[in-house]
């Protein structure tokens, strides 16, 4: 179980929604220049990575935790402390740019944002990107998530493999009504963002994929890069299949085909693990580098070298001085 590169598919995942976005962005005034390049991105969409992942290690942490109190507590160890250093940064970037924090506005938005919940003031609307961190949402689902699971897990441990695929199809109708009711307004439309029910199938793979490891490792090593590659011709076929986020197919494989790898890969380890660091700070880079016309004014390897590495500095320093600050809490 040791003998896995789950540092390397995270950080995957983190780089490919960070390259999503710095399209997004880059690409916006040279319109017909980046449809190519988009679809070879969203190939393996991120979010889809991050949160099957999430569902197999979180399910490990439930059952490595000696009670429920445990578990929650190194949960908000690994989410707050960053989440809370980053709203300061935030805040004193955007002080920096010259926008005016000292309001009530703001401080609804601070009160927010420490608990985990992403919304943009509208007096920031037009500011930047039009988002303060727009990379936050994922943040509050998973906390959902987490609770969730730790109501349930022990019911879903029981269930039969036949429970398991009625529960499975119970999640993709979620997924799929999400697909459908998201053309009914803004207002549903920002509250099926935020629910966890949309992603809950990638992160439920990823919890039965843990309580039945022993058989799923046993396969994943022999049918796991013939899947990839089957995958992959799907994803570049020109087959249209709906579903809220990502397709239904690639939200029921792709999860698989992550962990799966993750095994099939060996023993692969990266340190320090800036993952979580690199989803909450490279927003606001984006949003520096959009507010100065970085991204009109330079080319593509100069955009995405201040972007990569700007971002990579930042999460460095808020991993140590996390580490640093958690220290007398841990011991």
């Amino acid at each position: 179980m040791k003998r896995n590169a789950f540092d390397v598919l995270r950080l995957f995942s983190v780089i490919q929604v960070m390259t999503l976005h710095f399209n997004a962005f880059f690409y916006q005034n040279r319109p017909g220049m980046h449809l190519g390049y988009r679809g070879l991105v969203r190939l393996f969409p991120g979010v889809v990575i991050l949160f099957s992942l999430s569902g197999f290690l979180i399910a490990a942490s439930y059952e490595n935790s000696a009670s429920v109190k445990e578990f929650f507590r190194k949960r908000i160890l690994r989410i707050y402390p960053a989440l809370w250093l980053c709203t300061i940064v935030n805040l004193i970037v955007l002080y920096c740019l010259g926008q005016d924090i000292f309001n009530r506005e703001m401080l609804l938005w601070a009160g927010t944002q420490i608990i985990g919940i992403a919304n943009t003031p509208a007096s920031l609307k037009h500011f930047a990107t039009g988002s303060i961190n727009g990379a936050l949402w994922t943040v509050f689902t998973q906390i959902q998530l987490y609770v969730v699971l730790a109501f349930t897990y022990r019911l879903v441990k029981k269930l039969s493999l036949r429970g398991w695929c009625i529960f499975g199809l119970l999640l993709a109708g979620c997924n799929l009504c999400a697909f459908y009711l998201q053309d009914c307004g803004y207002l549903t439309a920002k509250m099926i963002e935020r629910l966890f029910l949309p992603y809950a199938l990638w992160f439920y793979i990823g919890v039965f994929l843990y309580i039945y490891r022993d058989r799923f490792l046993v396969l994943s090593r022999r049918y796991v890069l013939p899947l990839l590659v089957l995958y992959t011709l799907y994803r570049l076929s020109p087959i249209q299949v709906i579903g809220y986020y990502a397709d239904i197919v690639t939200g029921i494989c792709l999860p698989v085909i992550t962990v799966g790898l993750a095994y099939k890969l060996g023993e692969i380890h990266i340190k320090p693990d800036l993952t979580y660091h690199l989803f909450l700070y490279h927003w606001i880079v984006l949003n520096v580098l959009v507010c100065y016309g970085c991204l009109d004014a330079w080319n593509l390897a100069q955009s995405l070298l201040v972007f990569f590495g700007a971002s990579i500095g930042i999460s460095l320093c808020s991993y140590y001085l996390c580490g640093f600050l958690m220290r007398p809490r841990k011991r």
